[in-house]
């Protein structure tokens, strides 16, 4: 996120803080979350 607005990543999703609560809420069990902050740490996935 850049200044709370969505920007786009390496090909991956952005969304909002308030967004991404509302998933986390939401997914089930046995979800697999990945967050990275540099394209560099997809590699360790």
């Amino acid at each position: 996120m850049s200044n709370g607005a969505a920007t786009a990543t390496a090909g991956c999703i952005a969304v909002p803080q308030a967004t991404m609560a509302q998933l986390m809420q939401r997914i089930h069990s046995g979800a697999k979350i990945i967050n990275v902050n540099t394209e560099a740490e997809l590699a360790n996935y």
